[in-house]
């Protein structure tokens, strides 16, 4: 996940990260790839996916 995550924010796009530990457990992370990256719950990640997926399952 590290390694997707700092392409992502390395080709100028946010990211938000979540794991099941918490997103208090990302916090090295969140501040070395800040300001674009934030840590989430699962619940928040799930929804961001859903709804950039057009509402779609994924597949």
């Amino acid at each position: 996940m590290p390694g997707s995550a700092r392409l992502v924010v390395a080709a100028g796009s946010p990211v938000v990260l979540s794991n099941s530990r918490g997103p208090e457990t990302l916090a090295e992370l969140v501040e070395e790839l800040s300001p674009p990256a934030r840590a989430a719950t699962f619940g928040l990640t799930g929804w961001v996916r859903h709804t950039l997926n057009g509402g779609r399952e994924r597949t």
